[in-house]
């Protein structure tokens, strides 16, 4: 990874943790390596297949019954559709009459990656979430209306609690398991000695696995250096594990952004 010639000066050299899970947490390093900066992965969350992947291939071969198809994050289009680079690709076009909703950009590129049209696919007008998916027009009402969410194992029931109460019928498919990484000895030490300006966190997950992975040592330094979230709720769990100071912005624009900011203000 080379630093690009139009780095953000408000970045260089900076070490900054990425603990998204991968592949997403390389496609966020490159970023930060085009500013300048030097990106420290160190995946919070590991991604597996589910327990039961013949459910996973019937709702697949299913996705016609719906109206709508839910992907609550890229993983979960990885694992449900495929990708070029994955042995299980989609094997059949997808349906025309099916939205597929996807919570951000990162996930709508997934998608057309996996060969969803684009002109199926809707995301947020603000925000990249759940909540910004429910404020879609076209999710209300939902009287009739068949939808299938593709998520984790384990996952917030707003999105198909809310689709509910509007009259659809909801059905929950486990694309993905996550699991809390193994740190080698080899990486616990590289992050303890790390002069770390700033941590990124995308998941409330990731901060819980925290606090399992390292040391309580190691953990009080690194909450000493500013949190970085894309959710006012993955900051309301930063700040109960007392991390010092919590930025929220939406998205990764969002957090390249609250960096930026708060870089220069720390200047």
């Amino acid at each position: 990874m080379e630093t690009s010639p139009h780095a953000d000066p408000a970045f260089h050299r900076r070490v900054i943790l990425v603990t998204r899970p991968q592949p997403e947490g390389d496609g966020f390093a490159n970023t930060l390596v085009g500013l300048g900066a030097i990106p420290l992965v160190v995946p919070a969350i590991e991604i597996a297949p589910p327990k039961h992947p013949d459910a996973l291939a019937h709702a697949r071969h299913r996705l016609g019954e719906f109206d709508f198809a839910m992907f609550v994050s890229a993983n979960a289009v990885r694992f449900a559709l495929g990708e070029p680079s994955r042995d299980a690709p989609m094997d059949r076009a997808w349906p025309s009459h099916v939205t597929a909703l996807a919570t951000g950009q990162g996930t709508r590129a997934a998608l057309k990656a996996a060969g969803v049209p684009d002109t199926c696919i809707q995301t947020p007008i603000a925000g990249e979430d759940s909540e910004g998916l429910l404020a879609l027009p076209l999710l209300s009402p939902m009287k009739g209306r068949r939808v299938v969410i593709f998520r984790g194992e384990t996952g917030r029931a707003l999105l198909g609690d809310a689709l509910q109460e509007r009259g659809a019928t909801v059905e929950y498919v486990s694309a993905y398991r996550r699991i809390c990484p193994v740190v080698t000895p080899d990486l616990r030490q590289t992050v303890s000695k790390a002069k770390l300006s700033a941590s990124t966190f995308t998941a409330t997950e990731a901060l819980l696995n925290f606090e399992a992975m390292f040391d309580p040592e190691t953990l009080t330094v690194l909450k000493q250096t500013p949190a970085f979230v894309p959710h006012q709720r993955i900051a309301q769990t930063a700040t109960q594990l007392n991390w010092q100071t919590v930025v929220t912005s939406s998205g990764d624009h969002g957090l390249i952004s609250g960096m930026r900011r708060y870089f220069i203000e720390q200047s």
